[in-house]
């Protein structure tokens, strides 16, 4: 039995360094068109000071992304509860759904803790807090329960191999989405199916 921490996410605006550099860019731009406009004998001054402003805030925030280097994005909702997978049932903050009832289970689990999310620019974190994975139940009666949860080492979802494997023999997923799941390269296949004697077809 392996258990992930549950994540749910946050409906309210999340403020972010870049966000805050955009308004503040956007404020001096309008400021500087407003000021064009009019003749005001300290519009050079003025231009002084939105210049320097804009500066000291790129200066700061080049500073403050270089600080979080190796530290990953802001957490927009909170972890709360946890993931359970087992052979007979999946667990979600305490509610059991038993496999019995479940037609059909499909995982995404792309993320993971300090993974590069590939943007560089601006001056937020490029590095992933590993919260975007997703698990959806599709029960018998049609009600689907959706689940995002965490994963903090690439390789954490190998630890329950058997327990997808036993889902797949059950025809809640197909092999496809299984050796998606657990990232299996072209030529890890067959082995993969020899050691588990596995004949793969799709459900």
């Amino acid at each position: 039995m392996e258990r992930f921490n549950i994540f749910i996410k946050s409906n309210k605006f999340n403020w972010t360094i870049n966000k805050i550099a955009l308004l503040i860019f956007a404020i001096l731009f309008v400021a500087f068109q407003i000021n064009k406009n009019f003749e005001n004998p300290i519009e050079d001054s003025i231009y002084k000071y939105i210049a320097v402003i804009g500066l000291a805030f790129y200066i700061g925030g080049t500073l403050y992304k270089f600080s979080k280097i190796a530290k990953p994005e802001k957490l927009n909702g909170k972890l709360v509860g946890l993931l359970e997978f087992k052979l007979d049932s999946i667990i979600i903050d305490q509610e059991q759904y038993s496999i019995d009832e479940i037609e059909k289970i499909s995982i995404v689990n792309t993320d993971f803790y300090g993974k590069g999310t590939g943007s560089s620019r601006g001056f937020d974190s490029n590095l992933s807090n590993g919260v975007d994975n997703h698990l959806t139940l599709t029960l018998k009666d049609k009600r689907k329960v959706l689940c995002m949860f965490e994963i903090y080492y690439e390789q954490d979802i190998r630890k329950i191999d058997e327990i997808l494997i036993g889902y797949y023999s059950l025809e809640k997923m197909d092999f496809n989405h299984l050796i998606k799941i657990l990232k299996l390269k072209r030529n890890e296949i067959e082995d993969f199916k020899k050691i588990y004697n596995i004949k793969a077809t799709s459900h």
